[in-house]
């Protein structure tokens, strides 16, 4: 097997919101941001973090459950418009929530379920003229290595 369970999982989301067509475009990344000193990184942007989880041992094959954290980072309405874009393409698109249109686990793994759960709602002031917020969903994703 090339890939753990969080690296494939990571790969799905980042893939799976670049093509979704959402105000964030391709910016989207894991855990931390690069710096938007240089305008290269604008907002509002995507932040995908592990929050819980790895190997189930549900099965007697290697299997995987994590709790994700996916948020959009932006002004007031570019982060509620991005977290509603992140929600509808990620929640409930595991193989077995939507055989049509599921996240892609890569060749090592298959993403059985992706359910949305708990909402991400923070505000950050970074100055006294600039407010920047994060809303997003917690995902419960459950996984098995493929057969």
């Amino acid at each position: 097997m090339a890939e753990i369970a969080l690296q494939a999982l990571y790969k799905a989301v980042d893939a799976r919101l670049e093509a979704a067509g959402a105000n964030f475009g391709n910016r989207v990344t894991v855990s931390v941001a690069p710096s938007n000193k240089s305008g290269q990184w604008p907002y509002p942007y995507v932040i995908q973090f592990w929050q819980s989880g790895g190997e189930d041992n549900s099965l007697t094959t290697q299997d995987a459950r994590f709790i994700i954290g996916v948020k959009c980072v932006g002004d007031f309405a570019d982060a509620f418009r991005g977290a509603a874009a992140i929600s509808a393409a990620l929640n409930d698109k595991g193989v077995q929530d939507d055989p049509d249109d599921f996240l892609n686990g890569g060749t090592d793994w298959d993403i059985l379920t992706c359910t949305e759960n708990d909402a991400i709602f923070i505000v950050e002031q970074l100055s006294d003229s600039e407010i920047v917020y994060h809303v997003g969903a917690s995902y419960d994703v459950v996984m098995v290595v493929s057969s």
